[in-house]
């Protein structure tokens, strides 16, 4: 399904900012974006609803709503439009929209399923597992015990990779050096994957298709069986 010449609403994490926009400017400056913090998905039981206000708020002005979420922790779960229709890729989180497929995914899970992922976004945004160390832990716990956590939450990773996605210029030095510096701090291997920009891409202007993606009637909840 490919319905271009309606008028589309995308509702995303504010994650996908850079590359969403980088985007919109060269191949969709007619499709409205609405970006939501990137904190929400670590309160998935209060995204839903926050996600609906959302949905109902900018409905009217929809021949279409995209959401650029995936399941995120069952946080998506319940949504509906009213409407028109909803379409939402059929992915578990964000990493599969920087890698540019759920094969690439898949692929990259089977040869290294300890890998934490880091982008060009979520350093700038100190979402990094240093960044919350000394952003978040650090003033709750002092450095000892936050430093203790975050080694705690990261001892099943053996792989910190930096993904680009490929619809900018490379990934900037700084974003580089801080990736590399999560790695070295937390003693894990360290890669850079150039993802594709082709999924971002069809958040914008589709082809909207089945296998990638789950495409709601008006009306019509979400649930998590659509996923798998």
């Amino acid at each position: 399904m490919n319905a271009s010449h309606e008028s589309t609403v995308l509702i995303a994490c504010e994650i996908l900012r850079p590359d969403l926009d980088r985007l919109q400017a060269k191949i969709a400056p007619h499709v409205s974006i609405h970006y939501l913090d990137q904190d929400l998905h670590r309160q998935p039981q209060r995204m839903a609803a926050i996600l609906q206000d959302t949905i109902d708020r900018h409905g009217g002005e929809a021949g279409r709503i995209v959401m650029g979420y995936g399941l995120c922790c069952n946080g998506v779960v319940g949504i509906r439009a009213h409407r028109q229709q909803l379409i939402i890729p059929r992915i578990h989180d964000c990493i599969t929209l920087f890698l540019g497929s759920r094969r690439d995914y898949e692929c990259q899970f089977k040869q290294c399923p300890g890998t934490y992922y880091l982008t060009e976004s979520w350093i700038e945004h100190d979402k990094d597992p240093l960044g919350t160390m000394r952003k978040e832990y650090t003033p709750k716990l002092g450095r000892e015990m936050a430093e203790w956590g975050m080694r705690e939450e990261m001892k099943h990773q053996v792989r910190i990779a930096l993904v680009e996605s490929g619809t900018g210029d490379g990934v900037p030095e700084c974003v580089r050096r801080r990736a590399r510096e999560n790695a070295e701090f937390f003693e894990k291997q360290y890669e850079e994957l150039r993802g594709k920009p082709e999924f971002l891409q069809r958040l914008l202007v589709g082809p909207y298709d089945d296998d990638d993606f789950i495409i709601l009637p008006p009306g019509t909840e979400l649930t998590q069986r659509m996923f798998f």
